[in-house]
């Protein structure tokens, strides 16, 4: 399990799978729970990740409800200052 920050529009508050993909296009997990944080002004997800992909540091995409990949970064948990 790690944490994803992501860039865009303030996400609603989700239980259901937000794919996640690798900057190749190709699925490695998908975020279980997201919403919008004030805190860090980004949206933040728990995710199940590949091993293979699961880096801190490493860039995603996060494909949203209305079709969009938005970028996002793999973080430690709980998610850093």
């Amino acid at each position: 399990m790690r944490g994803i920050l992501f860039d865009g529009d303030p996400c609603k508050p989700t239980g259901v799978p937000l794919p996640v993909y690798s900057k190749n296009n190709t699925k490695i997990g998908q975020i279980a729970s997201g919403i919008y944080s004030p805190r860090f002004k980004k949206n933040i997800g728990l995710s199940m990740i590949l091993k293979d992909f699961w880096e801190i540091g490493n860039e995603v995409f996060v494909n949203t409800f209305n079709g969009k990949n938005r970028k996002g970064i793999i973080t430690s948990l709980p998610f850093p200052d």
